[in-house]
């Protein structure tokens, strides 16, 4: 099995570790394969880079900007 092929048979379980906020360089260790080799698929493959980025997406517009507050005395 190729890497983009073991990458796309778990496309569901990519999508939700993602979005669950695990970092790509773990999605990969779950994967069983390694951080460079996961971004040269995602580099190669267009699918790959499309599943891995919407999922980004998503996480960024779920999180609530935090914006400190300044203390006035």
């Amino acid at each position: 099995m190729t890497t983009e092929e073991k990458i796309l048979s778990n496309a569901k379980s990519v999508e939700e570790w993602i979005l669950g906020g695990l970092p790509e360089r773990e999605v990969a260790a779950a994967l069983g394969i390694g951080y460079s080799t996961f971004r040269k698929a995602k580099r190669e493959n267009n699918l790959i880079r499309d599943l891995v980025k919407a999922q980004v997406r998503g996480t960024r517009r779920s999180r609530k900007k935090y914006s400190p507050r300044k203390f006035h005395r």
